[in-house]
This record gives structure tokens, C-alpha cells and sequence, in this order.
């Protein structure tokens, strides 16, 4: 299906415009990934002195793996009120992974590396929380051998855990990416949502505040999204509108800000 709702196209400008001039300020950049779409050509090692991969095989296309929750599958208005018990035999919610930002991010990555395809795994699942996950990385992350991985978990939440178990989750997949595969690692923060309570507010602050600090002292690649929502909401557009469901799915600008800070960080490594 094909999401429909959107922002007001001179809001969506300036929005856009406030992600170009975002400045980046963690140190780390996936220079490995980015090495790897300057030189991957797509021909065979024939025909190119770098064309084979360390096992003697034909270097594949360069692959993407971004694990995350609704966000990340690509879901973004309700299909019927929210209201309403949900019918288990129908989708609640538009999904439209044409318009989910990695897909974004792929578009302009062939754009600039024109040589080469690129490739993406979509590891979101709807309502998954860091903990799913961590649980499901050995089969949806490390078992593909990615070159670069994206992890944008900290939306969802389980009651039953504490944002130090937050930390230590995030950590271990962040030890587990690094140290079983060559991949560079993109770590994520959310786009806002529109909490019910104040604790719940608190508690998405917190697990923020976790992704920046684990960035800084494990030197890992942010992508701080949320820092550029902040920055666009102070000139005090509704953030319910920029919420194709009202309350946590970005609309389709939303996403390209995403690939645009995405891709900042490539062209500066």
C-alpha cells in the first residue's frame, strides 16, 4: 500500500533544509562501508584486480542490513482508528517500505556510486523492542556477513525492564556486530513520539541519551535524528503532524531526513 498522509510542503522544505545543515558531531564514519561502494564495480574478478573477495569468490554487491521496529519495516497511518479492537485478519497500519528510509538511503547511495548496486535487508518488525531483537541478531544481522548495519531500537519498550537493561542489551548486539562481523555500524536514535505519561517520556530520554553515550565511548557511528527533530521543532510546527500516525511513525519526509544523515555520514568518510 502507499502511505498517503504528509506534512505541509513548505514545512517538509524546511525541515529537509534543517537536516542538509545538521552538523554531525560523533568522530566515528563507516569508512569501511564507503570504501567498499567507491571500489565495488559488479564485474567479475576477470576482468578487475580487486574483483574477488578474500575467499577467492566474485565480490558481491554490497549489502545493507537495517534492524529496527515499525520505523524501519516501512509502517505509517492507521488503517482504522486507533480506538478500536484491532482486527487480527486485516493490516492495521499502512506499510510501504518503497518510502522507508533506508530505501531512501540505497536510492542515493546508487545515485553517488553509480559503478555498483547496493542491497538492503529489512530486519524491522513492527512493536519490536531492543531485547527482540537482541534475540533475533544472530538470524537477521550476523548470519548475512552485512557491510554495514543500521540498529534504530529504541522506540518500543517492555515495562518489565530498566534502561540499564536497555544499555546492556544494546551493548552486547553492538560487541556481537563488531566482533563477528566486518561490518561498520550505524547506531540510530528515534525520530519523537507523543507519549501518554510523562514516565514514559522519561524513560524514551533516557534510552536516547543510552544510544549518545554508547556512540562516544565505544566510538560507533550516530546518526542522531532525534537531535534534528529537536532542532526543527523549535520553530514550533505541531510534532503530531509530522507523525503520520499521530503518534510515533515519521511521515515520508521524515525518512528522507533519516537517508540524508545516513549518507552525510558516508560522503564523510
Amino acid at each position: 500500500m502507499h502511505t498517503v498522509y504528509e506534512m505541509e510542503e513548505q514545512a517538509a522544505a524546511r525541515f529537509l533544509n534543517t537536516a542538509r545543515n545538521h552538523k554531525i558531531t560523533c568522530q566515528a564514519r563507516p569508512s569501511h562501508f564507503a570504501a567498499i561502494m567507491r571500489q565495488n564495480t559488479g564485474m567479475v574478478g576477470e576482468l578487475l584486480p580487486w574483483g574477488q573477495d578474500t575467499d577467492g569468490l566474485e565480490r558481491r554487491n554490497p549489502l545493507i542490513v537495517a534492524i529496527g521496529d515499525s520505523v524501519t519495516a516501512g509502517h505509517f497511518e492507521n488503517l482504522q482508528p486507533l480506538d478500536r479492537p484491532f482486527d487480527k485478519k486485516r493490516p492495521i497500519e499502512i506499510a510501504d517500505p518503497r518510502e522507508v528510509y533506508h530505501e531512501k538511503f540505497r536510492l542515493k547511495l546508487i545515485d553517488t556510486y553509480e559503478q555498483t548496486s547496493v542491497s538492503v535487508l529489512n530486519a524491522g518488525i513492527a512493536g519490536d523492542t531492543i531485547f527482540g531483537m537482541e534475540q533475533r541478531l544472530k538470524r537477521d544481522v550476523l548470519s548475512h556477513s552485512p557491510d554495514l548495519v543500521l540498529l534504530n531500537g529504541t522506540i518500543n519498550w517492555r515495562p518489565d525492564k530498566t534502561t540499564a537493561d536497555f544499555r546492556d542489551s544494546l551493548l552486547r548486539m553492538t560487541n556481537a556486530i563488531r566482533s563477528q562481523t566486518q561490518a561498520d555500524l550505524i547506531l540510530m536514535t528515534p525520530n519523537p513520539v507523543i507519549w501518554s505519561d510523562r514516565d514514559m517520556q522519561r524513560l524514551f530520554r533516557e534510552r536516547i541519551e543510552c544510544v549518545r553515550d554508547l556512540s562516544v565511548k565505544q566510538n560507533i557511528c550516530l546518526a542522531d535524528i532525534y537531535a534534528i527533530w529537536e532542532e526543527f521543532l523549535t520553530s514550533g510546527y505541531p510534532l503530531r503532524k509530522m507523525l503520520s500516525n499521530k503518534t510515533s511513525h515519521p511521515t515520508k519526509t521524515g525518512h528522507e531526513v533519516c537517508a540524508l544523515e545516513l549518507m552525510n555520514l558516508v560522503l564523510g568518510a
